[in-house]
């Protein structure tokens, strides 16, 4: 999706699959369907990293793991999350879906990140929604800028914000 979700076609996809365009037909009525299904992959297997937080969230080097493990889906991901917020903002049904998906997952995940920290609050999403764009943010530059930007001391520092998240005092955020 190199040319992004409206730019790209379905012949582009089928090649892209290795398929004929009538194969693609048989699985996927619409381009709209296609966005979904890769959509509910990529939530899922993002969901598994998130199941996996309480594994890694009790040290530092944990956190800095667990990102690892979250850029390196980010390889195989990273291409959809950055396409999604660009198609829902013109297709309705997609922002929805992905609306939904999005506040589960950044919910789940912001609960992880602060039961790590032994915090707890009334609503972890944003925090979770945070450290999602972060990532997927910090993702893309590092894809973008390979020859300047350092991996590792890109997941090392993320981890560090994730750290301090999960650890920062309880009172009110600033407003």
């Amino acid at each position: 999706m190199s040319k992004g979700y409206f730019g790209t076609t379905i012949d582009e996809i089928a090649q892209a699959a290795g398929v004929s365009r009538a194969s693609f037909y048989t699985y996927f009525p619409t381009k709209r369907e296609v966005l979904l299904a890769v959509g509910a992959n990529a939530a899922g297997a993002m969901q598994a990293l998130i199941d996996r937080y309480p594994e890694f969230g009790g040290t530092r080097a944990g956190v800095r793991r667990w990102v690892s493990l979250c850029v390196d889906q980010l390889d195989v991901d990273g291409p959809f999350a950055m396409a999604w917020p660009v198609a829902a903002m013109n297709d309705e049904e997609i922002r929805r879906a992905g609306m939904k998906r999005q506040s589960r997952i950044s919910h789940n995940l912001g609960a992880a990140i602060l039961a790590s920290g032994g915090r707890e609050i009334d609503d972890p999403e944003p925090i979770g929604l945070v450290v999602l764009a972060m990532m997927e943010r910090v993702w893309r530059y590092g894809e973008l800028y390979q020859e300047a930007v350092d991996r590792d001391a890109v997941i090392a520092q993320m981890a560090n914000a994730i750290w301090g998240l999960a650890r920062q005092s309880t009172g009110t955020p600033a407003r």
